[in-house]
């Protein structure tokens, strides 16, 4: 019940339902058993993508332990592990942490499964979204590129996995000013998630307002603007108005009138601005 709730990104009713899988972990196979590690590193995911990363450290530190006790670090779990812990540094924004154990999770899974197999593309995957947020793009569109086509090869085009990566690919490509190419992967990731996942999740709603951004950007304000406000209903709705990427939209959405303001003064668009910007928190930063 608990993954049927993930997938669908029902991710606070999973939460209850993980943390008494755990406690029936620990008693029934012992604290320190693979299976509780298992519990224990979903709980975590279940954490992290609310954005709780403090709770998901705490649970993910502890299945690790776990892991090297029993498995070792040169194994599948253990990979998992590190690049958990890896995306909780990143989301803290303390990114040498994060690279360090990306590059040791892509190390131990292309010793494990070779450089095509889709764990070992997945990290790739990570590894490039860091040097994203980074602003390391000539590092990070390569890896997209060769994840990408990775992914499209062993899964196809349809999967996920692949739409996911196609977005991240493509935003690279808008931030670097590339933006035909970007709003077409843009909406290749869209059109493809609309039949891949749950209809709801919070995916589909991240890659509408990535598709939006690209019009934006491209200077197509009144096309973007109701996708974007769509795209941030849809997050808050899903993920909470608190949520990193629901503030990520509120400032998108600012951005965009913004914009829209300097290329018509008088159309009111900087007013809107305005009320967008006091939306996002004070000591909240870009992203």
């Amino acid at each position: 019940l608990s993954q049927y709730y993930e997938r669908q990104g029902r991710y606070g009713e999973a939460e209850p339902i993980l943390v008494d899988l755990v406690e029936t972990a620990r008693r029934v196979h012992g604290p320190r058993h693979p299976t509780t590690s298992v519990m224990l590193n979903n709980l975590g995911g279940v954490y992290e993508t609310l954005g709780r990363v403090d709770d998901a450290e705490v649970y993910y530190r502890e299945s690790l332990e776990i892991v090297l006790e029993t498995q070792g670090e040169r194994s599948a779990e253990a990979a998992r592990s590190l690049n958990n812990l890896a995306s909780v540094h990143e989301a803290r924004h303390e990114y040498d942490e994060a690279e360090a154990l990306y590059v040791r999770t892509l190390d131990i899974r292309r010793e494990l499964f070779g450089d095509e197999h889709p764990d070992t593309l997945g990290a790739l995957n990570n590894l490039a979204f860091l040097y994203r947020r980074m602003e390391r793009y000539d590092d990070a569109e390569p890896l997209f590129r060769r994840a990408r086509d990775g992914y499209a090869a062993a899964l196809g085009e349809s999967h996920p996995n692949t739409l996911v990566i196609t977005s991240n690919l493509a935003e690279v490509l808008r931030i670097t000013g590339q933006l035909d190419e970007a709003l077409a992967l843009h909406r290749r990731a869209v059109d493809g998630l609309a039949g891949a996942i749950p209809e709801g999740h919070w995916l589909h709603h991240h890659a509408h307002l990535r598709h939006a951004m690209t019009l934006r950007d491209m200077g197509r304000f009144a096309e973007a603007e109701p996708e974007m406000l769509a795209a941030y209903e849809g997050l808050t709705q899903t993920l909470g108005g608190a949520h990193e990427r629901s503030l990520g939209a509120t400032r998108e959405i600012a951005a965009l009138y913004e914009r829209w303001g300097a290329a018509d003064p008088e159309g009111g668009h900087r007013a809107a601005a305005e009320r967008w910007r006091e939306r996002v928190p004070v000591d909240d930063g870009p992203r």
